[in-house]
């Protein structure tokens, strides 16, 4: 079952999220607590994997190759897309993941939902 953290423990995800923050501002603004946000684990005292909802979009990040978190996003999802007011964030997100292998839940993960998977392009000024 995901568990959501307090604020003061957001830093505890930090190592799950790879290259996320470099990306996505939003991320370093929630881990520092300027910026409100969901942040559950599947578990607090050692996550093997996160899930953040913010005011940009939800992220996942962490082992998708551990299948009790896995089981817990798939229960979790589908509640979110079958349950009027389960989540608060509604039936739809959008959601951005590292690394790629969660790829390979995705079927599962939303099932009776196809994914709609966009590529992004981020772009890093390297001179002025």
């Amino acid at each position: 079952m995901l568990t959501p953290l307090q604020p003061p423990d957001y830093p505890l995800v930090r190592p799950l999220l790879g290259d996320l923050p470099s990306y996505n501002l939003i991320l370093d603004s929630v881990l520092a607590g300027h910026s409100p946000a969901w942040v559950a684990v599947d578990q607090p005292a050692s996550p093997n994997g996160v899930f953040l909802a913010t005011a940009e979009g939800c992220f996942l990040a962490g082992n998708p190759d551990h299948a009790p978190l896995v089981a817990d996003l798939t229960a979790f999802f589908h509640r979110a897309m079958t349950e009027d007011g389960y989540w608060q964030g509604g039936p739809d997100l959008y959601l951005n993941y590292t690394p790629d292998g969660w790829k390979n839940h995705f079927a599962a993960m939303f099932a009776g939902r196809e994914p709609f998977i966009a590529s992004r392009h981020h772009y890093v000024c390297t001179a002025l």
